[in-house]
């Protein structure tokens, strides 16, 4: 991404981000369920990100 914001430093910060990201994603028009891959090259691990949309209680 191209924008350069703080990175998270808590649960709560990752979730919030997550959920920006989503929200421009589905509004771009992209299909954001599904899973994806996210490979490392460096020290850091490997992810593997799944990602379901759940029914509101309120709908």
């Amino acid at each position: 991404m191209s924008d350069r914001q703080p990175a998270p430093a808590s649960g709560s910060e990752l979730n919030a981000a997550l959920e920006d990201l989503l929200r421009r994603a589905d509004a771009n028009g992209v299909s954001v369920e599904g899973g994806w891959d996210c490979v490392d090259s460096g020290p850091h691990p490997n992810w593997d990100v799944v990602v379901t949309a759940v029914e509101r209680r309120d709908e």
